[in-house]
């Protein structure tokens, strides 16, 4: 009786106010990511840089094409003991496991638009602008 509607699941995504009181961070696209060497493979389409300043953080991150498929690839730089940082889609939210070194990724994803949330112990949640994988 329930089948999924995808349209409709969407849409109902974009009104999620789970995130009303996160604190905006914008997203600059373009630019060199630090560390490069982070990102370094073959075989890529297309790649995109983003970054996110947040408060006493700092996210660099790569986007690839292959195909039909994306990747997303990240670094958290600065001080902090535990961070979540999740990949909101209009359809899903993903969390990203963050290594003990800051890095994060996540691959075969769809293309769309995403947005980065990060979480962290005594600091009100921060959410990026939405970018398109």
């Amino acid at each position: 009786m329930n089948e999924p509607q995808p349209g409709r699941d969407a849409a109902l995504a974009a009104f999620d106010r789970s995130l009303d009181g996160a604190l905006p961070a914008p997203v600059l696209l373009g630019g060199e990511a630090e560390p490069d060497a982070l990102f370094r493979s073959g075989g890529d389409t297309a790649s995109t840089t983003l970054r996110m300043d947040l408060d006493g953080l700092v996210i660099d991150a790569r986007i690839r094409a292959r195909g039909d498929l994306r990747s997303l690839t990240g670094l958290v730089r600065g001080e902090f003991d535990h961070l979540e940082v999740r990949l909101h889609r209009p359809w899903e939210c993903l969390r990203l496991f963050v290594t003990v070194d800051g890095g994060f990724r996540s691959e075969e994803l769809r293309r769309g638009p995403a947005s980065l949330t990060v979480e962290r112990p005594g600091h009100p949640p921060v959410a990026g602008d939405w970018f398109v994988l």
